[in-house]
């Protein structure tokens, strides 16, 4: 357990996450937290908030299957959901617009090569 938790700080740590801040952000106590680290095993109710609030599933926590997105992908797809309907459907339309303009670019090349 303590390789696990040891990578939860890690994964704070590189996403500048404190336990100062989980702790508000869950009402679990800062040192609690903190008390992990020190090889308090944590209530299995109170590391899935942690974990949650994170951002980070258990399969990626436990290594039980490879990371299916980049960190930047991840940003990107927690940035989308906290769009109203309206801007996620001119999102979407933007990202058809793009999709359309690399087909015709790469027709472009192709016909005029």
């Amino acid at each position: 357990m303590k390789e696990i938790i040891d990578k939860l700080f890690t994964i704070m740590d590189n996403k500048n996450i404190t336990a100062y801040q989980v702790s508000k952000a869950t009402g679990i106590g800062q040192t609690t937290i903190s008390s992990w680290k020190n090889g308090s095993k944590p209530a299995i109710d109170k590391f899935i908030k942690v974990i949650q609030y994170i951002g980070i599933s258990a399969d990626e926590l436990f290594e039980l299957k490879p990371n299916e997105y980049t960190e930047e992908e991840k940003q990107l797809i927690n940035q989308y959901r906290t769009y109203n309907e309206k801007d996620k459907a001119l999102l979407k339309a933007y990202m058809e617009l793009l999709n359309g303009e690399q087909t015709h670019d790469t027709e472009d090349q192709r016909l005029y090569s």
